[in-house]
């Protein structure tokens, strides 16, 4: 009777357990779905310090409270689904790479109402890189929505034949699912350094997709320099 008691208890207790995983799956599955276009309501992590900056997890949506100055810190590139600044800035901090996607944010899917500072990104044979993002997509429909890049530097040497997308407010997005709005780049400076291969920059974004300039609306920049050096030029 005693092992009966014990199997059932199991069986139970495996049930529950899978019941919690199927609901977090459906629950996150649920707030992807609703990006970009129609803004629902995700289970947000809130943002008040670097520490909890520096914890953000792949799958993971955000919201900043807070303004952060990252000041002495290093910054290595994360993905997340999606983050909401809340009108507040993160500054003043410096993202080294030695390959991949190069920016604040390496991938991510939705990004809006935040303010990047003062930052400065150094890539060595990125392919994607950016301040803000270096690839907006994430493999679904995705966008940008009132955010600014300010007095920041982007510099990368580009050491394969690979093509290079370079940007303030982001590198590379593979998707005609995309928008930006109400989203600018200030006193920025775009350095790139590259032997061989095709390279796509401007002062906003890369490149992705034939037409992208029609899904950008009421964005602008100022004061953004974009510098083309060969490799073996002296810095």
């Amino acid at each position: 009777m005693r092992e009966r008691m014990t199997r059932v208890r199991g069986k139970f207790f495996a049930f529950l357990l899978l019941t919690a995983l199927l609901f977090g799956i459906c629950a996150f599955g649920a707030c992807y779905e609703g990006i970009p276009y129609e803004r629902e309501e995700c289970d947000y992590q809130t943002i008040t310090s670097a520490d909890q900056l520096f914890k953000m997890e792949e799958t993971g949506a955000y919201r900043l409270a807070a303004d952060i100055d990252l000041r002495g810190k290093n910054w290595t590139p994360r993905a997340v689904a999606a983050f909401d600044g809340g009108g507040h800035t993160i500054k003043n901090c410096v993202i080294a790479t030695q390959s991949g996607n190069a920016a604040f944010f390496s991938e991510i899917r939705w990004l809006e109402d935040l303010t990047l500072e003062n930052i400065i990104v150094r890539a060595a044979n990125a392919s994607c890189a950016a301040i803000a993002a270096a690839r907006i997509g994430y493999g679904k429909d995705c966008y940008i929505k009132n955010v600014t890049v300010r007095g920041c530097d982007l510099g990368v040497t580009k050491l394969s034949n690979s093509d290079l997308y370079a940007g303030a407010l982001f590198g590379y997005s593979p998707l005609t699912d995309f928008q930006m709005s109400d989203s600018r780049a200030e006193y920025c400076g775009i350095d790139l350094w590259y032997a061989s291969g095709d390279v796509y920059a401007s002062a906003l974004f890369g490149a992705g997709w034939e037409g992208i300039n029609d899904r950008v609306d009421r964005c602008t920049y100022s004061e953004v320099t974009i510098e083309h050096h060969d490799i073996g030029e002296e810095r």
